[in-house]
């Protein structure tokens, strides 16, 4: 029984052992003939073996790592998508046969989830990049425009300075014995507002196609949404009345006029209840009011 067993445990490993070779060997890299041929058009006179400019070598790419060919095909498929390579003055490919290799190469990287370029063009230093030959070009008249959703991380400066315009909140500092207005001060403020977007390692207005929104970000901004109306409504409006915000004071005229409609009901419900009761059912009004016992 032993025997048996360790047999059967030493075909699995050598049946695994086979697998994994079998499966790494389909999955090999391979490039074709069609992809071969552009790149011997375009590249290899600078980047086979012998030549081997900025210490870049295409000729052998099957025969790499995996590690290495990604890297390599990274830089490559920069390189072509921002026409970078071949050099100016080289010969071109057309775009149908620019298209081919960076399909090629997209292919193997996304096999590989490698890619380093999509990441790139979701950052704010990559976020109006635009193919001009490709936008003047018309062949794209038809579509509608598109960009990646983003979101605008902006200064805290610039956020303190946003706010304290629209409450009319005019901070000043001393400056050299001299009374100075200030923007962003956070000394200076009649209630405390939080920046629900801050910025990393550096300030100034950036933006983001790459990174999620989060319960946090959404939650500060609907608390600074409410301190903000909640102090133009009790603060502002009945100090500035119709100088400050003209829409507002519009609106919170129809809601004065409301709540003043209703208090004038109220003060005449309770002046006349008695009497407008007794003018409506008479005699019978007394039998319909609700007993009331004192406890």
């Amino acid at each position: 029984m032993k025997r048996t067993r360790k047999i059967g445990s030493v075909f699995t490993v050598a049946l695994t052992i086979c697998l994994s070779n079998a499966a790494a060997e389909s999955s090999a890299f391979k490039l074709s003939e069609d992809a071969d041929a552009l790149l011997d058009n375009y590249c290899y006179s600078c980047h086979d073996e012998d030549t081997q400019k900025g210490d870049t070598r295409l000729d052998h790419l099957a025969e790499l790592d995996s590690e290495k060919r990604l890297d390599l095909l990274n830089r490559m498929q920069e390189q072509l998508f921002f026409k970078h390579m071949p050099p100016k003055k080289k010969s071109q490919p057309n775009e149908a046969e620019r298209t081919s290799l960076l399909k090629m190469i997209s292919k193997e990287l996304a096999a590989h989830q490698a890619s380093t370029l999509e990441g790139k063009l979701q950052k704010p230093e990559y976020g109006n990049y635009v193919d001009h030959e490709k936008l003047f070009s018309g062949e794209y008249k038809d579509l509608p425009g598109f960009t990646y959703d983003r979101r605008w991380l902006i200064s805290e400066y610039i956020f303190n300075a946003k706010f304290q315009r629209i409450l009319e909140n005019q901070p000043t500092a001393k400056n050299k014995n001299k009374r100075v207005s200030v923007v962003g001060s956070k000394r200076f403020r009649d209630f405390s507002l939080t920046n629900p977007f801050l910025l990393p390692n550096r300030s100034g207005v950036r933006y983001y196609a790459n990174e999620d929104l989060t319960g946090g970000h959404l939650s500060s901004m609907l608390t600074n949404a409410q301190d903000t109306a909640q102090h133009i409504i009790s603060e502002i409006i009945p100090r500035k009345k119709d100088k400050y915000l003209p829409a507002i004071s519009e609106i919170m005229a129809l809601e004065n006029q409301h709540v003043a409609t209703l208090a004038s009901r109220k003060e005449f419900l309770h002046t006349f209840i008695n009497k407008l009761c007794d003018d409506l059912y008479g005699p019978e009004n007394e039998s319909w009011l609700p007993k009331f016992t004192a406890v």
